[in-house]
């Protein structure tokens, strides 16, 4: 049983680094904001109609959250002779996650805590868990702890009874030994959210259901959003199915309070892509909170709680989940300024597929392409101060994002064989390109060394 999913291993990484683009300077820079035409509402009813018949799955629900419309879409079914409709709540899986490290993130703002704070200023010693540890490291699964959900011992408690309800402290002891010393790798795991979790608990002496709806939920009228286990929930939920078998009559108390604060939540479309988008808009986290959030180690695409990827030629914010019937994926999409949910209610499947086609009807473009296209070329990229291209034509436009998704730049091509770019008063890093033309997008890195 499984009951994550990263996009480490879901999405290929940001494209080839082999290289970049050019352009004559325009100033201003801002997302496309997205208004959807009546066109690409069928559009998107019709494509989530279609991939999910495509894909044999239950049933699909979809939420499109732009500046001024949320727009729902569902397909299949929650069980035979009931339709999935707009306000079932799912299992959103890890998406959890992205809730958990807000909440602590919101915390520190108010001076709760201190994100380098180690674990034992709130956590009984436990002999396979370094106390030394910091919440940053929690959040950012850089913690070398082993993953107690992987153990076999712990599958087994599960589905020994099904009707258990696990305390985070029986989670951890299904801890074993640590898989490498904090701070030096990456590894993506549950154990770091469940002590996550307990911290909350730890310093407002309440659920973190209940530090959800404080820090979240109440601001942005989240009323059908909820802890699995620990809340009850009073509107429909939708059926889960692990594979061909419906688990309608089968207790989740085990799973989800197994998978907690690293996954037991549940909501609709609508409302977690509210909050996805919300999030990177900075309507819930200061804006240096949301950089801390997406401030990356090495070549890890995941922050603290979120990860960044490129999802049909856009750089996409926000995380994916699967838990036992369940599987989601929850994001913020920069260049247009969406919010963006698909959430399914059979496993195993592939709600980042269907994520992948509603971006390319969102963008409204033939076709994504990306470096391995030859007619552009680009050079030096690791570049100093100057790019130059080939290959544009007259009505191509190129966007520059920051690594956080803020757009920075704009260009705008006056068709000339060779163009060259100034971007010395960029600073040092690695950005996302995009080109746009009549045909295509093509999106790719640009890294600048000084």
């Amino acid at each position: 049983m499984t009951y994550h999913q990263t996009w480490l291993h879901l999405f290929h990484g940001l494209i080839n680094t082999a290289s970049c683009f050019v352009m004559a300077i325009a100033m201003s820079c801002t997302a496309i904001a997205i208004e959807l035409t009546p066109a690409q509402r069928a559009q998107i009813q019709a494509a989530v109609e279609s991939m999910q018949k495509q894909m044999g799955v239950k049933g699909v629900s979809v939420a499109v959250i732009t500046q001024n419309e949320a727009l729902t879409a569902t397909a299949g079914e929650s069980y035979a002779g009931r339709s999935v409709s707009a306000d079932m709540v799912f299992g959103i899986g890890s998406v959890t996650k992205t809730l958990t490290a807000t909440t602590l993130v919101r915390m520190q703002e108010e001076g709760l805590l201190d994100l380098d704070q180690p674990l034992s200023t709130w956590i009984a010693s436990h002999p396979n868990i370094d106390p030394t540890i910091t919440v940053r490291e929690l959040l950012g699964h850089r913690s070398g702890l082993a993953d107690f959900s992987l153990t076999q011992e712990y599958r087994a408690a599960v589905l020994a009874n099904t009707t258990r309800v696990f305390a985070p402290t029986e989670l951890l002891s299904f801890v074993k030994e640590p898989l490498a010393a904090r701070g030096t790798v990456f590894n993506y795991c549950n154990t770091n959210y469940v002590l996550a979790g307990m911290i909350i608990q730890a310093i407002t002496g309440k659920s973190p259901g209940d530090a959800y709806r404080r820090y979240i939920f109440s601001g942005l009228q989240m009323d059908s959003t909820f802890m699995g286990v620990e809340d009850s929930i009073p509107v429909e939920i939708a059926v889960r199915w692990m594979g061909s078998q419906s688990g309608q009559n089968v207790s989740m108390n085990a799973a989800f309070s197994g998978a907690w604060t690293a996954g037991a939540a549940f909501s609709t479309a609508r409302e977690i892509a509210v909050f996805m988008r919300a999030l990177h808009r900075g309507a819930i986290v200061a804006k240096t909170s949301l950089e801390e959030m997406h401030t990356y180690s090495d070549t890890v695409t995941y922050g603290l709680g979120v990860s960044r990827q490129v999802l049909s030629g856009n750089v996409v914010l926000g995380h994916t989940g699967s838990i036992r019937g369940y599987e989601s994926i929850v994001l913020y999409v920069p260049s247009m300024d969406i919010g963006l949910s698909v959430l399914v209610n059979q496993a195993p499947s592939s709600p980042v597929a269907i994520a992948a086609e509603l971006l390319k009807t969102l963008a409204g473009t033939t076709s994504v392409q990306t470096t391995s296209n030859t007619t552009i070329s680009v050079y030096p990229n690791p570049c100093f101060e100057n790019i130059t291209i080939h290959g544009l034509n007259e009505n191509a436009s190129v966007r520059i994002y920051t690594m956080q998704g803020t757009c920075c730049r704009e260009y705008s091509s006056d068709g000339g064989s060779a163009q060259s770019l100034n971007v010395a008063d960029l600073p040092s890093g690695t950005y996302v390109m995009y080109l746009q033309d009549d045909q295509s997008r093509h999106v790719m890195p640009l890294h600048i060394h000084r």
